[in-house]
């Protein structure tokens, strides 16, 4: 659906349709809110950058990568097509005390922060590229006849949503609680078709640690 007709949806459900109360504007920050809610509880949406691998460097930070990067869930060595481990920093450590001073090809990807993410072993000369599998933030600056990349059957949540965020202004509150549960429902729901929380288990699922299997010659400490 495009922009304008869900601004409209949401101005005739406010029966406003001529921006009195709610200028044009404001409509579009709730619908942009809406989006923004949608796409962090469904992870609806999803892209992949390259990233060139950086020499002597085990540290990636996720802006560095793309800005509409929201966070990583799979990393790939596009060297040949190779799916990196995904471990936590504790499961890194474990396996590897020293691990920051190992060199080699890559085998494993760890988050670090909500905003760097750890590639071991580093390589030492540099050379070659990941692909980096993200949830995105939706795009912001879109016009009236574009549409956001977000499932057709998540549209009616973000109307809802955007009728909750433009009522509050107004104190209506029995309506705009009235909303939210809806769209707090429909966002359940989508987040059930997108498989979004089954993903993200089988993303992360790795052979039984400690016993972890890289193929290369690294070894445990």
């Amino acid at each position: 659906m495009k922009k304008s007709e869900l601004r409209t949806r949401v101005q005739d459900a406010l029966n406003d349709t001529t921006g009195v109360a709610w200028t044009t504007s404001q409509v579009d920050r709730s619908i942009l809110e809406a989006v923004e809610v949608l796409a962090e509880e469904t992870r609806a949406i999803k892209r992949s950058a390259l990233v060139p691998l950086q020499p002597g460097s085990s540290y990636y930070y996720t802006q560095a990568i793309a800005e509409d990067l929201l966070f990583p869930y799979r990393v790939w060595s596009q060297r040949d097509e190779r799916r990196l481990t995904a471990l936590s920093l504790k499961e890194l450590d474990a396996y590897h005390q020293e691990w920051d001073t190992v060199t080699g090809d890559p085998e494993v990807w760890c988050p670090l922060s909500w905003d760097v993410f750890v590639i071991w072993p580093r390589t030492a000369a540099g050379g070659g590229w990941l692909r980096v599998d993200y949830v995105a933030w939706p795009q912001d600056n879109l016009g009236d006849d574009d549409m956001w990349d977000i499932p057709e059957q998540s549209q009616d949540a973000l109307v809802h949503y955007a009728l909750y965020d433009s009522l509050l202004k107004y104190y209506d509150m029995n309506a705009a609680a009235t909303n939210l549960n809806i769209f707090l429902q429909q966002t359940g729901q989508a987040g059930n078709r997108s498989g979004a929380r089954k993903d993200q288990a089988r993303e992360w699922t790795r052979e039984g640690f400690p016993g972890i299997d890289l193929p290369s010659s690294v070894r445990s400490s």
